[in-house]
């Protein structure tokens, strides 16, 4: 019966590996207003979301969308965040993926979501964004919940927030990559496969007790 067990975990475990070696590699989360955007499919991307970024479609037009962490020190670098991102200090690239919205003077205004209410904590003035890319540089306080907004005049005219990117802010050191929504299923599933591995490994390789060798030899 032990050994019936511990076989099925071995399986469970070589199963579990081989999902997660041919799941396809995300580096950013996906929401319904966040997606992974893949630029080699696009060639109005800037370079500086080369290696893959949110895309934001539920404005006024779309836009790239990737946070960086600022290095501190001897800070390791991390790839680009999507929503939700690290708290601290963060360098925020945005990015204007249609042309024709790159000469619409934009202000960019940076927003914090309190008690159900928001408060302004950061504002550009509206210019041009010729080249498409929108830098931002913030700091934002653990657990905090913020909304990037990018401001100008309508196709009527009229001055009001035509793209709203939701930023959801982590606990203070969290850098780690977990995948869709960042709820950490993927590192957890490599965790209990390599537990299930190694525990088979075990059981199936280890040495023979000397009360066994006794039982066999008599």
């Amino acid at each position: 019966m032990t050994q019936q067990l511990f076989r099925s975990v071995l399986y469970f475990g070589y199963a579990i590996l081989i999902t997660l070696a041919f799941s396809p590699a995300t580096h950013a989360q996906q929401t319904e207003a966040l997606q992974l955007h893949r630029p080699d499919n696009h060639a109005t991307q800037k370079e500086s979301i080369s290696g893959g970024a949110c895309i934001v479609q539920t404005g006024a037009f779309p836009v790239g969308f990737n946070a960086y962490v600022v290095p501190d020190g001897d800070h390791p670098s991390y790839p680009p965040f999507c929503s939700p991102v690290p708290a601290g200090a963060l360098n925020l690239v945005i990015d204007i993926l249609a042309s024709e919205f790159r000469e619409m003077p934009l202000a960019v205004r940076l927003m914090k979501i309190e008690n159900g209410e928001e408060r302004e904590v950061l504002s550009v003035p509206a210019v041009e964004y010729t080249s498409g890319n929108i830098p931002l540089v913030v700091n934002l306080e653990p657990l905090g919940r913020y909304r990037v907004l990018l401001v100008g005049d309508d196709a009527s005219g009229n001055t009001g927030n035509l793209v709203t990117i939701p930023l959801d802010v982590r606990k203070a050191g969290d850098y780690v990559h977990t995948g869709n929504g960042g709820t950490g299923w993927g590192f957890l599933l490599l965790v209990v496969g390599l537990a299930g591995l190694a525990g088979g490994l075990i059981h199936f390789w280890r040495p023979k007790s000397a009360t066994t060798g006794a039982g066999a030899s008599s």
